[in-house]
């Protein structure tokens, strides 16, 4: 996260799982709209894909100007889609998860 952020507890998670596909990421984060930013967080679940970099990059990117907090964290080995689910909602911290 590249910016501070009140301590408040987000209303919603929006989690997001990740593996090896950074184009049609963005293409996802770039959906997300709101009109009261600080009821959100994106929390983005990476699967130790051979293209974390780019992924990590895009997220990051995608990140800096947003109102809201948006967290990016990698898995050390692939979990599968089950276990990755799991990790995306173990960093989730608002009241109510939402999986896009």
């Amino acid at each position: 996260m590249s910016k501070e952020f009140a301590k408040k507890q987000p209303l919603i998670s929006i989690c997001i799982l990740s593996y090896n596909r950074p184009e049609t990421l963005l293409r996802l984060l770039r959906t997300i709209d709101t009109k009261r930013p600080g009821d959100i967080e994106v929390v983005v679940s990476e699967d130790h894909s051979p293209r974390q970099k780019e992924i990590h990059e895009t997220v990051t990117q995608f990140g800096a100007d947003k109102p809201y907090p948006v967290l990016y964290f990698e898995n050390k080995e692939n979990l599968g889609y089950d276990g990755n689910l799991c990790e995306a909602v173990r960093h989730a911290s608002g009241t109510w998860i939402v999986f896009m």
